[in-house]
């Protein structure tokens, strides 16, 4: 098992951190893993656009990215990259979000 995981869907962010938070992180979405379930698996499920489930399956991306965006470690960690970075880099004069855009190139 992996100690880190890094998801992103559709070009977002979608949890960064500890596996094991990550399925905390979805649970308190209300996206619960089965009980011996692979956890790579429940990601995958719930971060995979559909064929004929396309605009639920990326309302839900949306909100999983969107949430995570406004938490509290994806905040810790762009304040980390910008002191990494320095004041003067062009990172610490970005927010997060500008970085999550709706604006996907590759649609």
């Amino acid at each position: 098992m992996f100690d880190q995981v890094c998801l992103l869907a559709e070009g977002k962010t979608a949890y960064i951190g500890p596996s094991a938070n990550g399925l905390e992180f979805f649970k308190k979405m209300g996206y619960n893993c089965p009980e011996h379930f692979n956890p790579a698996d429940f990601f995958i499920r719930n971060l995979a656009v559909y064929p004929g489930r396309e605009a639920v399956s990326r309302k839900n991306i949306k909100l999983i990215c969107d949430t995570f965006s406004m938490s509290q470690p994806a905040n810790e960690m762009q304040d980390d990259i910008a002191e990494q970075l320095g004041d003067s880099s062009d990172w610490a004069n970005t927010s997060y979000n500008s970085v999550n855009s709706d604006s996907v190139s590759y649609r």
